[in-house]
């Protein structure tokens, strides 16, 4: 794609445009707002140059490259992969995706195009209503204009769709039972060499396959009755006339629910791990325990549940929840508040802990456990985004009026997106920086260091047995 190109060689040239331009000593380069160059260092930054405050970024890390000018345009190009890109416009808005002979793009993830020039797949959306699928395989192709006709393959469940002027006609086929709805789904008819039924829907209607299901329903959705799994020595049967009573069994299964859906016990044994459940007033008030799995609950003064390796308790619904989950060789602890008020969450293995945490909207902390931290105020999109790396790249960052990043020993504090800039590390240099104005740095071996205003109109430069002045550029 043409635009994505584009905005790819403009980041390319913001990124190198900054080194150029600073001077040959000098570790970075501050003409805040219109353009400032941090240097790739030892403890994992990568080179970063800015534009236009934050708006415009360019970074190059080990494995890639970012640009964009955000939030209208962000791109990630891996360095092993130089002709695959990933381009954002107005995230999550449009995405694009190139990577060797396939390309893809959406919008929204609402329509979506999909192009394999090594498979000569091409695969479009528009939802709901344009579908297109092509490829050298006639069996597999379709296309479909909702609601005028079409066929769909692979859709919703379903093996094949075919509409016409829907919802009068709809004809769908699962395996080899076929499925008339004239119009849909008022008037039903199934058909097949195992298959069979009809219904009036929503008066009455009954369809059932050999050795697999039979399902009846009456009133609908007062009365059903369905049996799965036919060919089993005990079939599930659910039963029900809503809102009195319903009842579900099944191999080492017995449900029953009473004024539905409130009231009811359930009962699993063998071969089921064994759970015993009552339900005083659901989904209010449920008690459950078993081998696997657990409920305790009367809400929305707490809950206390967990199914496996994961456990959950909620105090005061929706106030707070507490939650744990064990992903080998990972526990995962997170807290809640008001579900992204207060979000912190630490995983953590016999040899680390990672961290994250977000107070909405005023700040955000990350420690990735391998001595690298950062704390941003503001971070608005955090918490309800914690997970969400390209959210962060694309909209995150314009709130960061105060940012602070340590790795190692070194620790970085950035105001206004690099307006002020400062930097330290043990047995390196001390750095200050405020946009073109003053430039400070003394290296720790030194009592005193260096500084200048407007990149040497004034400055004080060299050892305490060489100190000399510097004006209007020149040494003295």
């Amino acid at each position: 794609m043409r635009l994505a190109r584009t905005w790819s060689r403009l980041g390319l040239l913001c990124l190198l445009a900054a080194p150029l331009m600073a001077q040959e000593e000098a570790d970075s380069f501050n003409l805040w707002p219109l353009l400032t160059y941090r240097p790739e260092d030892h403890w994992g930054r990568p080179a970063t140059t800015t534009a236009a405050g934050p708006f415009w970024l360019g970074q190059r890390w080990e494995d890639r490259h970012v640009y964009g000018f955000r939030p209208i345009t962000l791109t990630y190009q891996p360095l092993d992969l130089p002709e695959d890109i990933d381009f954002h416009l107005l995230y999550p808005i449009f995405n694009y995706h190139e990577s060797g002979d396939m390309v893809y793009w959406d919008v929204y993830s609402l329509i979506r195009y999909r192009h394999d020039s090594g498979s000569d797949i091409t695969d479009f959306q528009a939802f709901p209503f344009l579908f297109y699928f092509d490829s050298p395989n006639p069996e597999a192709n379709y296309a479909a204009f909702w609601p005028v006709g079409g066929t769909l393959k692979n859709f919703f469940g379903r093996d094949r769709v075919d509409f016409a002027a829907w919802p009068l006609y709809v004809r769908t086929r699962n395996e080899e039972a076929v499925r008339y709805s004239v119009p849909w789904p008022f008037v039903q008819y199934l058909t097949g060499p195992e298959s069979r039924g009809a219904a009036l829907w929503p008066l009455y209607g009954h369809f059932e396959k050999d050795d697999d299901y039979a399902r009846t329903f009456a009133a609908w959705p007062i009365y059903y009755d369905v049996y799965r799994d036919l060919d089993e020595p005990q079939p599930r049967h659910d039963f029900g006339v809503l809102p009195f009573y319903a009842r579900s069994t099944d191999a080492g299964l017995k449900s029953e629910t009473f004024g539905w859906p409130f009231f009811g016990y359930t009962k699993e044994w063998e071969p089921r791990p064994t759970y015993n459940e009552t339900r005083y007033f659901w989904p209010l008030f449920v008690q459950g325990e078993g081998e696997e799995k657990f409920i305790n609950r009367w809400m929305p003064f707490y809950t206390h549940e967990g199914k496996g390796l994961h456990k959950k308790k909620w105090y005061m619904w929706p106030i707070l929840k507490r939650s744990e989950r064990y992903e080998e060789p990972m526990t995962i602890d997170r807290d809640q508040l008001l579900y992204f008020l207060w979000w912190d969450e630490r995983r953590s293995t016999a040899s680390w802990e990672s961290r994250k945490t977000f107070l909405w909207p005023l700040f955000g902390y990350w420690d990735d456990g391998q001595e690298a931290r950062q704390i941003q105020l503001l971070d608005p999109l955090g918490g309800l985004f914690p997970n969400n790396s390209t959210m962060r790249d694309a909209w995150g960052n314009l709130f960061a009026i105060y940012r602070y990043d340590r790795r190692g020993d070194s620790q970085e504090h950035s105001v206004l997106w690099n307006l002020v800039n400062w930097k330290r590390a043990e047995g390196e240099t001390l750095n200050l920086e405020i946009g073109p104005l003053f430039d400070y740095e003394r290296a720790e071996e030194h009592a005193t260091g260096d500084w200048e205003v407007l990149w040497g109109l004034v400055g004080r430069h060299g050892a305490e047995e060489d100190r000399r002045w510097e004006f209007f550029w020149k040494d003295f």
